[in-house]
């Protein structure tokens, strides 16, 4: 048996050995053909030879790093394939640029979106044990109005009656005057409850953090970036006061940097004391519904179980309280929910935008390696005579594959690391942890998978087409597999699925476009245009008096009027679009209530204004009067009341006269309309639906924080240094801040859905761009491939306008292919982003019809520019 396999194998040597001196023999011979018709051509001996092995392939180079001809064993490793590979992209540097540039930017939007995805959606909350932290919101069971914040009376009953929680902390967000040591700062922070930091799961970086007998005190403790910019990093910080709203609170802690909650704007956290004591206390009220609530569940405790015995502690108060809780519920939500719910699918969108952007990618560098493997047909031939295997000739075009990824997966993450500093200085809105936006080590991973993937996506395709036949490859007219129909389909194939993907890619931004531009057009009752608006907050230890602070707000507006290039002084507790302090139920005298869910809906914006404020606005007077100086707190109660009012509860009646009350029953406020104005979105930004809402004079119901609004002649931020001067003049410690233009609080509003139609559209662009190089491609391709069929009809009397329709008309069959999958697959994808749409439907005719028709069109022009050489061929050159 030895003998005869010993036999064999000598047999298979001599057989190698035979056919490789005939190949070499034969490829000799048509190589010394070449370099004589090269140089009857007039080259030179070397560039004729150097022509010639460019032709046929250097046969010792092919064998050195191919195959041990008598034995078809591999002789070299990956690396060999590497460098091989590495050698075949050099020699074709514009190929290589054009491949890695496309998957440049494929790979580095994909990582630009993940890096996003990652900080926002993916990292885990930087808190103990995050996953059984809880957000506890009360709810109007009949309402379906949402989840709002709840009161302190109700908090400690949920925390005393449920067993669930292991504990449970309330905060609220508060503003404070910062006085002492240096110029008046207005700062953000959070009233907490005593173990808020244990339930949060967090300690201090330095010091402590707040205990039981903190509760009785004035303490604070301090973010890590306030204390490094206000106390310059000292350490000895411990112990020191600071002066807010006039009281000296002691710091006892400073906390790490990656604590922020419950946001990056809190820059301090003090004890409940403050809202608690004093007179009146309205913290107190179960009326009040000012404070969040996050609680911690105990082990193997679930959402599902917490949220049961919640509602049934809610029910209980709704029957031991009914004035107060009648018809209030209450929800248990996640904290990462509450955290990352509202942008979840923004950030998927965009992640499947990129993917499908890397998707047209991939498609566009297997048609440029489909076609680069036509001009190698000679070489795989000879390689596979000289005993390389089919699974050898797709390994080394994998190889050049995963090479050419690499480089694009360097390119991409340079251009997201760029890409990411550019978003950073955009204003992203109230996306959670954008700061944290990074490229780390999960999203350089992330890349790499990507990169690898890519490489077989696009590579797979004409490596597995790279079949060579010897006899062909070495005729010049022959054309290998790859250059046949089959390859021709495939080409095809991958053009029509880049125009369906790109349709789709595009029709999405196109919505998002229109809904933004839609969103953009909303009135939002006002003109702020010229509009100049800031905050100011009197400290409550020098401002208790509700008369003192009517006449220092009176003195401020008085002074500022007369200020040059000031048009009107406005002032009131809400700032539209996007922010209003107050909301309360109200009723109406003589209006019944057809059920009992809508007399729990009637909720209105309650604001208190100056008499200026319409005016200085521009909000329209519709009915009755504004407010004067003579609507004092001596003068009878009255109201100004918003036109969605009028339409839903005086439908048959006069408004004017009437009167209305609010602010239930442990604290009745009524008063008389006497003018009606026309609807302002107060809050939830241009998008909200338009709220009823109350206005009051500022005179009979004072308030120590106030937005002032200075409509100015010419450039409103010329008039900050005067308003600067002018408060300090009247108290020197009354900072102003939230220093802003009207025009740039409503592009505030608008910021995210801003940023989301940025990078869609960016996506758009790029997709349409690479589809159109695809198509380009492919008749470029086809009308070098078809020179002879196009001499062949020129020569039997084809005219111009007939072969420029044929191939126009190859163009136009693959973009009408691809739309009409295209349109398909966007009907289904465009579902995903009716919550993201304002104004527009997600299957919008007219966006989905001129998406198609732009497309269209875009193609069918890629297609006319290679098709006009096609007329350029001479009929007797082709022939020949």
């Amino acid at each position: 048996m030895w003998l005869k396999g010993f036999l064999r194998r000598v047999r298979g040597l001599w057989r190698s050995e035979t056919i490789h001196r005939e190949i070499t023999d034969e490829l000799q011979f048509h190589m010394d053909m070449r370099v004589e018709e090269n140089i009857r051509r007039g080259m030179s001996p070397d560039e004729a030879r150097r022509d010639a092995e460019r032709s046929f392939g250097n046969l010792t180079r092919i064998k050195e790093h191919g195959y041990d001809v008598r034995g078809g064993r591999w002789l070299k490793t990956v690396w060999q394939d590497l460098r091989y590979g590495a050698r075949s992209l050099v020699k074709n540097p514009l190929f290589t640029l054009i491949a890695v540039l496309t998957l440049a930017l494929g790979i580095g939007a994909n990582t630009a979106i993940f890096s996003i995805v990652n900080a926002v959606l993916l990292r885990p909350l930087p808190y103990r044990e995050p996953e059984k932290l809880m957000t506890i919101w009360t709810t109007r069971r009949q309402q379906g109005q949402g989840q709002f914040r709840t009161s302190l009376p109700n908090f400690k009953d949920w925390r005393e009656q449920s067993r669930v929680f292991e504990g449970m902390a309330a905060y609220g967000i508060n503003l404070y005057n910062l006085t002492g040591g240096g110029e008046p700062e207005q700062i953000r922070g959070a009233q907490v409850s005593e173990d808020f930091f244990n339930v949060m799961g967090v300690q201090a970086a330095l010091g402590r953090t707040f205990t039981p007998e903190d509760n009785s005190g004035n303490f604070v403790v301090l973010s890590d970036a306030f204390w490094r910019r206000r106390f310059n990093s000292d350490p000895g910080v411990i112990g020191k006061t600071l002066t807010l709203n006039g009281t000296n609170f002691t710091i006892v802690g400073v906390m790490s940097a990656r604590f922020d909650f419950p946001g990056q704007e809190v820059v301090m956290w003090v004890t409940l004391s403050q809202a608690t004591s004093g007179a009146p206390n309205y913290a107190n009220l179960r009326t009040n519904h000012s404070f969040c609530v996050v609680a911690r569940l105990k082990d193997g405790v679930t959402s599902k179980q917490a949220q049961t015995e919640m509602d049934v502690i809610a029910s209980r108060l709704q029957q031991q309280y009914p004035e107060t809780n009648a018809n209030l519920g209450v929800s248990v939500i996640p904290l990462y929910e509450q955290v990352v719910g509202n942008v979840r699918l923004a950030m998927l969108v965009l992640l499947g935008a990129v993917a499908i952007v890397l998707l047209i990618s991939c498609a566009n560098v297997a048609n440029l390696l489909l076609a680069r493997a036509v001009s190698r047909e000679r070489e795989f031939a000879i390689r596979a005579a000289l005993g390389a295997g089919r699974w050898r000739l797709i390994r080394q075009l994998l190889t050049e594959s995963l090479l050419l990824a690499l480089l694009g997966g360097a390119g991409g993450v340079l251009l997201a690391v760029w890409g990411i500093s550019s978003l950073n200085r955009l204003d992203p809105g109230d996306v959670p942890r954008f700061d944290q936006v990074s490229v780390d080590g999960v999203v350089l991973g992330f890349t790499l998978a990507v990169t690898v993937l890519s490489g077989i996506i696009f590579g797979i395709a004409p490596a597995l087409s790279a079949k060579a036949n010897l006899s062909v490859a070495l005729k010049d007219s022959g054309k290998g597999a790859i250059g046949t129909r089959r390859g021709q389909r495939l080409r095809s194939v991958l053009v029509v699925s880049e125009i369906a993907l790109a349709l789709i890619l595009l029709v999405s931004a196109g919505l998002m476009i229109r809904s933004f531009l839609r969103l953009l057009a909303v009135d939002p009752g006002f003109n702020p245009h010229n509009l100049l608006t800031m905050q100011i907050i009197l400290p409550p230890s020098k401002y208790a008096d509700s008369q003192r602070i009517a006449n220092v707000y009176r003195e401020i507006f008085e002074r500022l009027a007369l200020q040059p290039g000031v048009e009107a002084v406005g002032a009131g507790t809400g700032l539209p679009p996007v922010f209003n302090q107050l909301r309360s139920s109200f009723t109406v005298e003589g209006y019944q209530s057809s059920s009992s869910s809508e007399r729990y809906q009637m909720i209105a914006n309650i604001l208190s204004i100056n008499p200026e404020y319409f005016k200085t606005l521009g909000i329209p007077l519709i009915a009755g009067r504004a407010f004067s100086d003579q609507d004092n707190e001596r003068a009878p109660r009255v109201a100004v009341i918003s036109q969605r009012m009028v339409k839903r509860y005086f439908p048959d009646r006069q408004a004017i006269g009437s009167r209305l009350s609010f602010g239930g029953a442990a604290n009745p406020q009524r008063c008389m309309v006497v003018g009606v104005v026309s609807d302002v979105k107060y809050s939830g930004g241009l998008s909200s639906a338009e709220e009823d809402a109350i206005y009051l004079p500022y005179s009979q119901a004072p308030t120590k924080g106030m937005y002032l609004m200075i409509r100015a002649g010419a450039d409103p931020l010329s008039l900050v240094a005067s308003a600067r001067s002018v408060v300090r003049s009247v108290d020197a410690d009354v900072p102003i801040a939230n220093i802003k233009i009207m025009d740039e609080v409503i592009d505030s509003s608008v910021a995210r859905p801003r940023l989301i139609v940025a990078l869609l559209g960016l996506f758009g662009a790029i997709a349409l761009t690479l589809a159109v190089i695809g198509i380009y491609g492919v008749i470029s391709y086809a009308v070098a491939q078809c020179a002879q069929e196009i001499g062949i009809r020129m020569a039997l009397g084809a005219r111009p306008s007939d072969v420029l329709r044929m191939m126009v008309g190859r163009g136009a069959r693959l973009a009408l292919a691809g739309v009409a999958i295209g349109v398909i697959g966007s009907f289904a994808a465009t579902r995903a982003l009716g919550d993201l749409l304002f104004g527009v439907g997600p299957t919008d005719p007219l966006t989905f019809g001129g998406v198609a028709t732009l497309l269209t069109g875009v193609a069918i022009l890629a297609s006319y520019i290679p098709a006009r050489r096609a007329l350029k061929v001479d009929p007797v050159t082709a022939l020949k």
